[in-house]
This record gives C-alpha cells, sequence and structure tokens, in this order.
C-alpha cells in the first residue's frame, strides 16, 4: 500500500509504503497521525503509485513535478512516519496512475514475458492497446468521516 498523506502537527506531505502485516479483521489500523488537521491526500495499490505534485518554493515559484513513490521511498512498517514529499510546500497533489493494479510480484512476471514475446503489430487500422491483467482487488473500505482507518475486511 502507498499513501500520501499531510501530518496535522508539522502541516507537512509524507509518503509511505508499507504491507498490510496483519489478518486480524474487525479492529482499525490507524496508519497516519491522529492530529488535527492530519488527512489522507492519495492512496494506491498500483505498482508504481505516480502523483503530479505542484510545490511552491520560498520565492514563490510554482513547479509541477510527477514523482514516481514506488522509487521514492523503500517499503517500511506500517507504523513508520514516512518520508516527507517536498521541503517546498505543497499546493496540490494528484494521483495520476492507478487506484488498483497488479501486486509487485505479478508484475515482475508480466515485465519477463513481455521481454520474452515481441509481436508485429496487428492487422487493419486498429489501434493496439496495451492487455493488462484483470486482477479482483478491491480498495480498503474508509471508516466513517475519518479517512486515516481503514476497514481491512
Amino acid at each position: 500500500m502507498q499513501v500520501v498523506y499531510l501530518d496535522g502537527k508539522s502541516k507537512y506531505h509524507y509518503v509511505k509504503r508499507f504491507l498490510i502485516e496483519t489478518s486480524t479483521s474487525n479492529k482499525k489500523f490507524v496508519f497516519i497521525s491522529e492530529e488535527k488537521g492530519s488527512h489522507l491526500e492519495c492512496l494506491s495499490l498500483a505498482n508504481p503509485m505516480l502523483v503530479e505534485v505542484l510545490t511552491e518554493t520560498k520565492k514563490k515559484e510554482k513547479i509541477t513535478e510527477e514523482v514516481n513513490i514506488t522509487d521514492f521511498i523503500e517499503i517500511k512498517g506500517w507504523k513508520a512516519v514516512g518520508n516527507r514529499l517536498s521541503f517546498d510546500t505543497v499546493k496540490k497533489i494528484k494521483l495520476t496512475s492507478e487506484k488498483n493494479g497488479a501486486p509487485e510480484s505479478e508484475q515482475s512476471e508480466e515485465k519477463e514475458e513481455e521481454s520474452g514475446s515481441e509481436s508485429g503489430g496487428s492487422e487493419g487500422n486498429e489501434p493496439v492497446a496495451e492487455s493488462k491483467p484483470i486482477v479482483p482487488v478491491e480498495p480498503p473500505k474508509q471508516n466513517g468521516s475519518n479517512p486515516s482507518q481503514l476497514n481491512l475486511l
């Protein structure tokens, strides 16, 4: 699971990647700060997770960049604070990748298959779409009004 959240105490945006380490059901696991003002900006199960970040420097220059969260931070424990997204003021965050995706092990198998068998185009003028496996993954459900608490079942 990969998330970007705002910490209410420090007012900084943080990024964290973690695995769900429990099979306990019907129990809340708070994985971001419970400080007033803390909230979840975006969450994704896709690999890689890509976000577009609009920041503003101290000189009031606005910079938009795409950040690959998968490359930005390694997987840590779910209790970890995470890494600060930017040292500039974050104005806007937009998830540009899918929210759901195949687990890492399935994606690495796909890449091996794709590199091993290159097909030579299609007949006619039909556009060729990249095929992706359909993976029955449901996003975690948010509990009530607090988006930092997930119901894992």
